[in-house]
């Protein structure tokens, strides 16, 4: 997936939010699964895969729901656009 273009402002505040912890959390993800919204394995008794994208995506748009750049997205403006958000968050880092 191609990386879009997004305001200096949107990504430094997206890459603030995810902090130093989030930051490698989400690079782990892009390199182990090849991107940064997957399901993975269970990690506990119960065998429920993991969906990124409710977990942890949920709390990047409702972060994003904070910030004047996104203030008149709508629900799915927000699905459609977190993802590249994150990854142009994190192509600055590396």
């Amino acid at each position: 997936m191609a990386v879009k273009e997004f305001s200096t402002n949107l990504t430094d505040a997206t890459r603030e939010f995810l902090g130093e912890k989030g930051t490698k959390f989400f690079q782990y993800l892009k390199q182990a699964y090849g991107t940064v919204s997957p399901v993975i394995p269970s990690e506990d008794e119960l065998g429920v895969p993991r969906a990124i994208h409710f977990r942890e995506g949920m709390q990047i748009r409702n972060f994003l729901r904070t910030l004047p750049e996104c203030k008149d997205w709508t629900d799915h403006d927000l699905d459609d656009t977190w993802v590249p958000i994150i990854l142009a968050a994190l192509e600055e880092k590396e």
